[in-house]
């Protein structure tokens, strides 16, 4: 269970410094299609390298799904990226990451469309403690004065995001999680490669290396590895709800690295987003212990 949640706690800390070393390689002079550019091919080779030592097996995957997690990674998940790493140029990274965790509501809300998701009283009140907090996050923006197209980059983030987790969701189904994640990775980055050239890969110079091995191996080959390697130990409704570190990690760190000021409405909003994230989860984390804990007996 601790070995669970050690590494649950981990990821989410490790996918809140996306945006915080992004904001240090703009410092460095390194243009947005390179930051990208590094991020997933460096990420990309990092799990290459550890599934080929881990389970070899895993770097398998079918014809109808690889397909469709080209297609995705190479539209969807490349405008996410794209959007996420605009805002960040525009906008601080707190900002931008709480605006993109309110993808739970917009995700929950076209769930209940397209595949009947039964709205309970546990869940609207998740969706209004997302939604309070989100609307904390852009009044903080407007009071603030922040730069209109670097909110619209979140925001366009978000919407990006919402549709890709719910085409994951699909092609999730009898498929491995690492091999899916693996290839979408790959494929988003060979397409930020071939759209923008791998003369902008040639450009990277030895002082940004360590930025540039950061963003593939931190946000992206660890976290994701470290969430599945949690997924694996204590389950997937344990493991969200300790990976919901993620918004809060980005925050301090924000602070801590960038001096990004934290200020109240920030914190509250945070806090209200957490709560909705945590409020069903925690619900599922009990019904799941319960019915293990009679199997036992049983």
């Amino acid at each position: 269970m601790w070995q669970g949640t050690f590494f649950s706690l981990l990821s989410g800390i490790a996918f809140g410094l996306l945006g915080v070393l992004a904001k240090l390689g703009y410092a460095q002079n390194m243009p947005v299609g390179l930051v990208l550019q590094c991020r997933f091919l460096f990420g990309a080779a990092f799990m290459f390298l550890f599934l080929l030592g881990w389970r070899r097996r895993l770097l398998r995957l079918d014809l109808p799904g690889l397909a469709m997690v080209a297609a995705i990674g190479m539209v969807l998940y490349y405008a996410q990226s794209s959007f996420f790493f605009h805002s960040v140029e525009h906008i601080p990274v707190s900002t931008t990451v709480l605006i993109l965790y309110g993808y739970p509501v917009t995700v929950t809300l076209l769930s209940v469309v397209l595949y009947k998701l039964r709205l309970t009283r546990l869940l609207v009140l998740s969706l209004i403690l997302v939604s309070a907090g989100c609307g904390l996050i852009c009044y903080d923006a407007f009071l603030r004065e922040l730069n209109p197209t670097g909110l619209l980059y979140a925001f366009g983030a978000l919407g990006c995001f919402t549709i890709y987790l719910l085409l994951v969701q699909k092609v999730m189904q009898g498929r491995h999680p690492l091999s899916v994640s693996f290839y979408m990775i790959l494929f988003t980055g060979l397409s930020f490669l071939f759209l923008q050239g791998p003369g902008t890969l040639a450009s990277l110079r030895m002082s940004n290396l360590p930025i540039a091995l950061g963003l593939g191996f931190i946000p992206t080959a660890l976290a994701i590895t470290l969430l599945f390697l949690a997924i694996e130990r204590i389950g997937s409704a344990h493991a969200a709800i300790f990976s919901s570190s993620e918004p809060v990690a980005a925050l301090v760190a924000a602070h801590l690295i960038l001096g990004e000021p934290i200020v109240t409405l920030q914190v509250m909003g945070m806090l209200l987003i957490l709560a909705g994230v945590i409020l069903p989860n925690l619900k599922t984390a009990v019904i799941l212990r319960r019915s293990r804990a009679v199997s036992r007996s049983s």
